[in-house]
């Protein structure tokens, strides 16, 4: 079992307000913390060192560069889009046979009065 220092246990909201600088600390001090959701213990945040270290299978952390912002990935990450399909021209939509004036007219309805009581 993992073990983490009292003072090492953040709570969900607090860890996310500050998540940049525990990353950093963690890196660089080789701390572990805790974070808990609604009070129960649900993720620990350990060095990289220690995580090549635990008896997991088949697990390994390449090196990846982090992309500068405004500069494109390398070409390792950029997943090729497949090619680009010509949009076909609008079909053509056929004119109708009838128009309104080939229509039959409606009957005309008897004109009823409307009733207004109450």
């Amino acid at each position: 079992m993992l073990q983490v220092d009292l003072d090492h246990i953040l709570s969900s909201d607090n860890a996310a307000a500050h998540i940049l600088d525990l990353f950093t600390h963690v890196s660089q001090q080789k701390e572990r913390y805790a974070i808990t959701v609604g009070g129960v213990p649900s993720v620990v945040i350990i060095p990289i060192e220690e995580a090549e270290n635990l008896p997991v299978s088949g697990m390994a952390f390449p090196v990846v560069e982090e992309p500068v912002i405004g500069q494109p990935l390398a070409a390792d990450f950029v997943t090729p889009a497949a090619e680009v399909v010509a949009t076909p021209e609008p079909a053509v939509v056929p004119t109708p046979e009838l128009t309104m004036s080939d229509l039959p007219a409606l009957p005309q309805l008897p004109d009823m009065p409307l009733d207004t009581t109450p």
